[in-house]
C-alpha cells in the first residue's frame, strides 16, 4: 500500500502505518454517563439508545483516524521544523471547486474553519435535520484545537458529551464535534467566509461543492447544504 500511494503522489515523502481498529466497546457506558450529567430530559429506550450509539461509532472512528494522521506528521521533517502548520480534514466524498484559493485564510490556534450547514432555527427533535455546521472539511491552525477534540477517545478511556437543545442530544457527528471544540476553548468559524474564488463563479454558487453522494442529488437538500 504504502508503494501504490508513494507511486501515485512521487513528488512527497508518503509516511504510511497500519492500526488496529478503534474498540468502542465502553462507548454504551460513556453515553449513559453523558446523559447523566447533562440538563434535559433524553428518553433513554433501547432503542434509541442503541440507533444514537450507531450514529457515535462513526465519530468516534472518524476523531481516532484524524489523530492517528496528525500522528503520521510528527514523522514529517518539514512538519517538525516548520512555524506553522495547517490541518486539514476532509471526508472522501466531498468535491472541491478547483477556482477556491484556501492559502488566504487566517492563521487563528483558537478557530476551527467548517462550513456552515443550517442557517434556520434548530428543531433538536428533528431527527432528519441538517446540522449547524457541516463536517466534511475541518481545518486546524497548529494541533491545540485538533488535540482537543481527539482527546476524548485516544487517552485515558473513552468520553463522549451530552446537551440538550442540540440535535440528537448531542449525540450525533457535527454536534459532537462542536461540543468537544467549544469545550477545549476554540470556535468553529465559518470556512466560507475565510476563503475566495480566484476564477469564474459556477452555477450551483458555493464554494465548495459537497456531498458528491445521493444528497447532492435531491434538490432540497442541495440548497440547503449551500455554503453561506
Amino acid at each position: 500500500m504504502r508503494g501504490e500511494l508513494q507511486a501515485a503522489f512521487p513528488e512527497f515523502a508518503v509516511v504510511a502505518k497500519t492500526f488496529a481498529e478503534p474498540n468502542v466497546t465502553a462507548l454504551p457506558q460513556a453515553m449513559l454517563d453523558a446523559i447523566a450529567n447533562a440538563d434535559g430530559a433524553y428518553p433513554t429506550t433501547p432503542e434509541r439508545l442503541e440507533s444514537d450509539t450507531q450514529i457515535m461509532r462513526g465519530w468516534v472512528s472518524q476523531m481516532v483516524g484524524l489523530e492517528r494522521a496528525a500522528a503520521l506528521c510528527e514523522h514529517v521533517e518539514w512538519v517538525r521544523s516548520a512555524p506553522h502548520v495547517v490541518f486539514a480534514r476532509t471526508r472522501i466524498d466531498a468535491l472541491y471547486d478547483r477556482d477556491v484559493d484556501f492559502r488566504v485564510m487566517p492563521y487563528d490556534e483558537a478557530s476551527v474553519f467548517a462550513e456552515p450547514g443550517w442557517d434556520r432555527e434548530f428543531n433538536p427533535n428533528c431527527r432528519g435535520c441538517l446540522p449547524k455546521w457541516r463536517d466534511f472539511t475541518l481545518v486546524f491552525s497548529g494541533d491545540r484545537c485538533l488535540n482537543e477534540l481527539t482527546a476524548p477517545v485516544t487517552e485515558g478511556g473513552l468520553r463522549v458529551m451530552a446537551k440538550d437543545g442540540m440535535r440528537g442530544f448531542g449525540f450525533r457527528g457535527e454536534e459532537q464535534t462542536e461540543l468537544w471544540i467549544n469545550a477545549a476553548g476554540c470556535e468553529l468559524t465559518p470556512l466560507t467566509r475565510s476563503i475566495r474564488r480566484t476564477g469564474p463563479s459556477y452555477r450551483h454558487g458555493t464554494y465548495l461543492v459537497a456531498p458528491t453522494g445521493p444528497r447532492a442529488n435531491d434538490a432540497t437538500r442541495r440548497d440547503a447544504w449551500r455554503c453561506l
